[in-house]
């Protein structure tokens, strides 16, 4: 739960201290970790500080998918998400000059991000199915509403005519990703609440 405001808050620190002349709405967010960018290890810190954060949500819903193999599984996915978000941080964009593996960091970096991007898009898909309690009911069409949101913006993030735009629809995709941890933590609350103040509750 505490995830998503501690990037938000490291993201808007990193954009206001960020390079003279960049651009929001144009420019990945990430381009703020490049090496040409004046403090890139402040939105190096709020990508790790989200990946290590975010880590305690695998667990918590294992335990409500049953602890079983369909649990294993989100937590699998939450840990994709988060390794891959650190990986991201660790391989700097446009970094063209240095190799890990016979590739560029900036391709790493490429390929790790979409690979964060799928563990959290696997989240919001699977969870609905794997989640049958009926405290979770309403909380489904959040999950698929947010899923069908951020792989839209995605879709349109990798087309041509919106290089223009690139910057707000990464911020959008970012923002709903982001949105499902936070409500998907602040639900699983909600519900642990419930059920202890039923098991306390006098016959």
């Amino acid at each position: 739960m505490l995830a998503p405001p501690f990037y938000i808050v490291t993201a808007i620190i990193a954009t206001i201290m960020g390079p003279p002349g960049f651009k929001s709405l144009e420019q990945p967010i990430s381009q703020l970790g490049a090496p040409s960018s004046p403090r890139p290890w402040i939105i190096k810190i709020g990508f790790i500080g989200y990946a290590i954060l975010v880590q305690g949500l695998g667990p918590l819903l294992n335990k409500e998918a049953g602890s079983g193999f369909k649990g294993k599984i989100l937590w699998v996915l939450t840990g994709i998400y988060g390794f891959a978000g650190l990986l991201s941080a660790t391989f700097s964009k446009d970094v063209r000059d240095r190799r890990f593996l016979g590739m560029t960091h900036d391709l790493v970096h490429s390929i790790v991000g979409r690979l964060c991007f799928g563990g959290i898009m696997g989240l919001s898909l699977l969870t609905p199915f794997f989640v049958q309690k009926k405290q979770w009911k309403e909380w489904k069409r959040f999950s698929w509403l947010m899923f069908l949101a951020s792989g839209t913006m995605a879709i349109f993030y990798q087309s041509n005519r919106w290089r223009g735009r690139q910057g707000l629809l990464q911020r959008g995709f970012f923002a709903t990703t982001m949105l499902w941890v936070f409500i998907t933590a602040l639900k699983m609350i909600l519900v642990e609440q419930k059920r202890k103040n039923t098991n306390q509750s006098p016959d």
